[in-house]
């Protein structure tokens, strides 16, 4: 999955009655000290994470949550919009800045925010939650089991995009044949209900990139040719555009610009491929010194982005 990543849009609710299990991430596992502060959220809050949320707006949220959570009043979290002021929107928002950032004692308020924010139905931690047990390994475990049940009631619904594409991810994780053909049938699903045009539903470039590789995985020229070039033409996917290219004849004459796009957005394979092409000229006898200074010179700035060595 870049993926992105983790879910931003909300949905209506979905009910869930969980209480809190021991050794869950209910617990208040952090201090005051542990807030990460102003300079975390200036560097953290701006896109693709976040473009709506001021630095001042993050740091006051974050001490104004963590102050509430270690008091611990009876019914805190109940009241947290009415009472309290504090918006879902910005605690999730919150929580994947802190997730998404450099390692730091702050991921047990992150974790601390999602896991509230799921007890209070907010449908895009429950799905950011659940992303994060299967990223770890941890399905199953009991400090999930929350957000698993919440799911489990959102996907029975079968009109979530976003929802589908996450059950989808995680069947694929399975790697099985059984489990492939069970993926393709959720992200199908959700590409049916979030539709083609592009930005559509949150999580489209993980359900699209999940089709490709299992088609490819599985052999399936055509539809993997088919949802590549839309995920390069139509979604901008830089990995698509080096995966596209791959499937295009070695002769194809638009094969070179695919690489050319995926290599200028870091993709290091494409980026390698494109130095190869290069060194491979520089047996053609008839090239002038330019000719060949300059193959040279376009061979190590692709290996460059490749992340190799120059060899001139």
């Amino acid at each position: 999955m870049s993926p992105a990543s983790f879910s931003t849009t909300s949905h209506s609710p979905v009910k869930v009655r969980v209480g809190p299990r021991r050794d869950s991430f209910a617990n208040a596992r952090f201090t005051t000290v542990d807030v990460p502060p102003f300079e975390f959220w200036a560097a953290q809050a701006r896109p693709p994470l976040v473009d709506d949320l001021s630095p001042e707006e993050c740091a006051a949220t974050a001490r104004k949550y963590a102050a509430l959570a270690l008091e611990d009043s009876s019914n805190w979290r109940e009241t947290l919009t009415t009472k309290h002021g504090i918006s879902l929107y910005t605690l999730h928002h919150l929580a994947n800045m802190i997730i998404m950032g450099p390692p730091s004692p702050a991921w047990n308020l992150g974790t601390h925010i999602l896991y509230t924010c799921v007890q209070l139905s907010y449908r895009p931690s429950i799905l950011t939650m659940v992303r994060l047990a299967l990223r770890s390994n941890k399905l199953g475990d009991r400090q999930f089991s929350g957000a698993e049940e919440a799911f489990t009631r959102l996907l029975a619904r079968r009109d979530d995009p976003d929802a589908c594409t996450l059950q989808g991810l995680i069947y694929a994780r399975e790697n099985s044949r059984a489990a492939d053909d069970k993926a393709l049938e959720w992200f199908r699903l959700a590409m049916q209900i979030g539709g083609e045009e592009p930005g559509a539903w949150e999580w489209q470039l993980s359900c699209v990139m999940g089709l490709a590789t299992i088609y490819l995985k599985q052999k399936q020229g055509k539809q993997a040719k088919e949802i590549l070039r839309y995920a390069a033409v139509r979604l901008d996917i830089p990995e698509a555009c080096w995966l596209y290219a791959s499937v295009l004849d070695k002769y194809d004459a638009k094969r070179l610009s695919w690489l050319k796009k995926a290599a200028a957005s870091g993709i290091e394979a494409a980026a390698r491929e494109l130095a190869q092409i290069e060194l491979a000229g520089l047996d053609d006898r008839g090239l002038s010194r330019k000719e060949r200074a300059e193959k040279e010179a376009l061979a190590d700035e692709w290996l460059g982005i490749a992340g190799d060595k120059a060899l001139f």
